[in-house]
């Protein structure tokens, strides 16, 4: 899959990870008029299992840069205090930690999972 190498496609795809995105399709990524770029979604997010699907692993294996790395640091000090975890089970609340211990520990992007489709269908 290939996609431009812009640090806020970079963001989005550590965000996506970060949260178990399970639909990033290429139609949920959007550039406004001023050059901006967005991330929408629809909120098939959050799951305990491993369900990351998106069109976004053009940096599988590359190391995360140091702003995300810090983004992510600040997200580990501010997690159990905030509104996840009236609206997030124990079973999810525990992989989102896990998946950010484990982003923050490999300071890499991660690889597709072997027991899930990498991509979602339909791609936009």
């Amino acid at each position: 899959m290939a996609h431009a190498n812009l640090p806020r496609l970079q963001q989005i795809a550590v965000f996506d990870a970060l949260i178990n995105n399970a639909d990033r399709k290429a139609g949920h990524i959007l550039t406004a008029n001023d050059g901006t770029i967005y991330g929408i979604d629809h909120g098939v997010t959050f799951n305990a299992e491993d369900k990351l699907r998106t069109v976004l692993w053009g940096w599988i294996g590359a190391a995360i840069s140091t702003e995300l790395l810090q983004d992510l640091a600040n997200v580990e000090t501010k997690i159990d205090g905030s509104e996840l975890t009236v609206l997030l089970d124990a079973d999810e609340m525990l992989a989102l930690k896990d998946r950010l211990a484990q982003l923050l520990e490999s300071k890499t992007m991660p690889s597709p999972s072997p027991h899930w489709p990498a991509v979602p269908w339909p791609v936009f």
